[in-house]
């Protein structure tokens, strides 16, 4: 097993415990030295931008060091790292002062010029409870934590008061920025040094901040007012409107059950008549067919029998006429040419309606009268009237004008 080797303690590594940022072009490493520090180290073959913390790696790997409920010290190589994500930063508060709350210490080093102040400014923000430290290198580092965990106190960074006043405010001014950039704790508190201190103008820029960023906010949650009262009229418009169709919609689907119900009536009465007309229609044929039997055998002139059977035979084909054309028989051809006349032409009533369907099914006048039961002179003002209704004049033929309703 390999060992550290500034502490000489074993370190322990796996496989599943490397946590890969393939979009970002770097891998997180996690390592354990001895049994409760946990070293991360971010291998890449370039400078990178941290982007975010896996927490959830994280614990994967703290239960199988069965580490999730023990104190916990954390040291973190930052050798490549030359940015730092602002999702990073949250994770890594995140990470340091809500989710660990066993973790007593964590210490960054291999830190570069170019993210050291955002070091700092996380440093500022450390508590009695989680310390943060930053170290040169990885000796540090681990000689930092063995003397942490053997209750050494730090070596103190600073001797003289004046730079230890300097350092306070210093901190003091990094964690006010952190707060109000990655907590939106604008409303704390900002104690601004006197006009002689050299960080008073930074305190006075960073309290000027402040307030534009309550106007800032302030204008916002107007905006967000001015646009919820605007939503909340455009939608009430609208469900005055869907609510005005669904009253129209529900009337004409009342008006169209009615108009159902009366043609369903007129329709009854219709078979009823026509029942009747094609029962004394059957009745007069079978009386014809009986009269040119008892004609056939009767003993007279056989000029005049041919001339009585001639007319009976007439009569007959007349009745068969009057059966085969009293109720034609409607197709679902029929009903579609019906409905679309019907559509197009709404003032047309049922016996015109009825009329163009013979038409379009070649019935002349006198065939239309006889289905209809009217006259052949009642038929062509039917005619003449539906020219009128249709829109075609008398020369053109109310028979293409129907067939071009159902052409495709």
């Amino acid at each position: 097993m390999k060992k550290c080797p500034v502490s000489k303690l074993p370190v322990q590594e796996k496989p599943e415990w490397i946590s890969p940022h393939s979009e970002d072009g770097y891998n997180t490493i996690f390592k354990c030295i001895g049994h409760d520090i946990v070293q991360m180290s971010h291998h890449a073959n370039r400078d990178i931008t941290l982007a975010s913390i896996k927490i959830k790696r994280f614990q994967d790997v703290l239960t199988d060091l069965e580490l999730t409920d023990k104190p916990l010290y954390i040291i973190a190589d930052f050798e490549h790292v030359r940015a730092i994500a602002y999702r990073y930063k949250k994770d890594m508060l995140n990470f340091s002062y809500n989710w660990g709350r066993n973790i007593r210490l964590v210490v960054l080093y291999n830190i570069h010029s170019d993210i050291a102040i955002e070091m700092e400014t996380f440093q500022s923000l450390s508590s009695e409870k989680t310390r943060l430290l930053c170290a040169e290198n990885y000796r540090k580092a681990i000689e930092t934590v063995l003397s942490f965990k053997s209750g050494k106190p730090f070596p103190a960074s600073v001797e003289s008061s004046k730079d230890k006043s300097y350092e306070l405010l210093k901190n003091e001014f990094l964690a006010v920025t952190v707060r109000m950039s990655l907590l939106q704790m604008t409303n704390q508190q900002i104690n601004i040094p006197p006009a002689e201190n050299s960080l008073h103008p930074f305190f006075r820029a960073i309290k000027s901040l402040q307030s534009d960023l309550h106007a800032l906010n302030k204008e916002h949650q107007l905006q967000l007012e001015q646009l919820k009262t605007e939503y909340e009229e455009q939608l009430s418009k609208t469900n005055i409107r869907l609510n005005a169709e669904i009253e129209l919609n529900r009337q004409t689907i009342c008006n169209l059950e009615q108009e159902k119900s009366s043609l369903k009536g007129k329709i009854a009465v219709q078979e009823i008549e026509l029942n009747r007309v094609s029962a004394a229609v059957n009745k007069n044929s079978t009386v014809a067919e009986k009269l040119c039997s008892t004609i056939h055998i009767l003993d007279i002139d056989p000029e005049v029998k041919q001339k009585m059977l001639t007319h009976c035979r007439a009569l007959i084909a007349a009745e068969t006429f009057e059966t085969r054309y009293v109720n034609p028989p409607i197709d679902v051809t029929d009903s579609e040419f019906l409905l679309q006349l019907q559509k197009k032409y709404p003032g047309l009533n049922h016996r015109e309606l009825r009329l163009a369907l013979l038409v379009k099914m070649n019935y002349n006048n006198t065939q239309i009268a006889r289905t209809l039961g009217i006259s052949k002179r009642g038929a062509e003002s039917i005619r003449y009237r539906m020219h009128k209704k249709l829109g075609i004049k008398k020369h053109q033929s109310i028979k293409n004008c129907l067939l071009e309703i159902t052409a495709p």
